[in-house]
């Protein structure tokens, strides 16, 4: 029994001594290439590595943050929408929904933008 534990010892030992040393190594891996997109005219200014790389992670910050808004803005407009028609009576919410049928009966069915019509030259 003895012998079991010695060899179990013996294996963990190896295995903590191989994972720290590959912690290290990860340590001393330059960091990764953050992907990104520069503004528009950006690559013409001529960014230093460093430059370049600090944009990526500020504009992937504020991404995040703006995204959380949109985010935000879209739950309170539903918000908005459910207690708007809160305030309709069932007939006012059946009017509305014939309205916005009829709304969409109107549209075009093919991918055609309508025609608009130049101005006829006039001659004098």
């Amino acid at each position: 029994m003895s012998k079991v534990r010695v060899s179990l010892g013996v294996v963990l030992v190896v295995f903590l001594v191989g994972g720290l040393s590959l912690a290290q190594d990860k340590k001393d891996t330059p960091p990764v290439k953050t992907k990104g997109t520069l503004p528009a005219n950006w690559k013409k200014l001529g960014l230093t590595d460093e430059q370049t790389h600090k944009v990526y992670k500020l504009r992937a910050d504020y991404g995040d943050q703006i995204n959380v808004l949109k985010q935000k803005i879209t739950q309170l407009q539903s918000e908005e929408k459910a207690e708007l028609l809160k305030l309709l009576t069932d007939a006012q919410k059946a009017r509305l929904k014939e309205i916005a049928t009829a709304d969409i009966d109107k549209k075009p069915t093919d991918d055609k933008k309508p025609e608009v019509k130049k101005p006829e030259d006039k001659k004098p």
